[in-house]
């Protein structure tokens, strides 16, 4: 499936409120750590050249999906058996091409960034 469409399924899946479920985890997993891949690279340098920042804009529209919806993502991971958990974690590692451990700790940190940029939109909010 093509990421215009994992993501058209997933926006259509958050306005019905239906349950997420591992393989539409996978879809926010993928996208919050593309969008956080991004960000690292634009800022390795030090510097953030104008191609970079239009990058981390192009990516961060796809990731407000998941930003919005943060409250369903994390009822959905917190209510992961150990086998879905593991699932994803294998997921992960494999998308990444990672280690299994380096995914468990970049899953924690993809649900840090959602989670810490949410939190700023609720600010501003105010």
């Amino acid at each position: 499936m093509s990421k215009n469409k994992d993501l058209k399924k997933l926006s259509e899946l958050f306005d019905k409120g239906g349950k997420l479920g591992v393989e539409n985890l996978k879809i926010a997993l993928k996208e919050t750590i593309e969008f956080a891949v991004v960000i690292f690279k634009a800022f390795d340098d030090g510097k953030l050249k104008l191609g970079e920042g239009i990058d981390i804009f192009w990516q961060g529209k796809d990731v407000t999906i998941i930003i919005d919806n943060w409250e369903a993502i994390k009822a959905e991971y917190a209510d992961l058996t150990t086998e879905e958990l593991e699932e994803l974690k294998v997921y992960v590692a494999k998308q990444f091409d990672i280690e299994n451990d380096v995914a468990e700790l970049r899953i924690e940190k993809a649900f840090n960034l959602v989670a810490a940029i949410q939190d700023l939109m609720l600010a501003f909010k105010k």
